[in-house]
């Protein structure tokens, strides 16, 4: 090997070395009703998120913003609760999310509907002292029977005395 060649070695490890850490890769699988009341609609969110780096990471909070039948904003929702992403790992997570609304009126003409379509969007915070916000997307559905299911599951039962 030349001299040339061998100065060259090092300098291309460093480099390599120091070369910037990947974004997590957010991959969302599945949203599932898990409670609805006249005040908000209680969300189950399955997301993977693969850590494609050598080291652990840890994410900071969730944010997102739901809305159903391409009309209907529900608001945003937020988890800041931490957590961890062990290195060269894909991690399934079950993320809560708690919708809030003063009416669910504009809800009403969606119980006609078989299946009623929503999209997620928000954003992960990663890091600590230096952070990363990544953004990501969800679509889906929400069957009619899921929600009913889950506000039949609400309703006060009132036994004849």
């Amino acid at each position: 090997m030349s001299a040339r060649l061998l100065r060259l070695v090092p300098a291309v490890a460093f480099v390599v070395a120091c070369s910037a850490p990947e974004p997590p890769k957010i991959t969302p699988k599945e949203v599932a009703v898990t409670g609805l009341t006249n005040t908000g609609l209680n969300l189950s969110a399955k997301i993977a998120v693969e850590n494609p780096n050598g080291f652990d990471i840890t994410a900071q909070s969730v944010k997102g913003r739901v809305v159903v039948n391409g009309t209907v904003d529900l608001g945003p929702v937020t988890l800041d609760k931490a957590f961890a992403l062990p290195a060269k790992t894909t991690t399934m997570m079950d993320v809560p999310l708690t919708l809030t609304w003063e009416s669910a009126a504009p809800l009403i003409p969606l119980a006609q509907k078989p299946i009623v379509p929503f999209t997620v969007d928000g954003t992960v915070q990663f890091g600590g002292r230096v952070t990363v916000t990544l953004p990501f997307h969800l679509e889906g559905t929400l069957p009619r029977d899921q929600i009913l299911k889950s506000a039949v599951m609400k309703l006060p039962i009132q036994l004849p005395l």
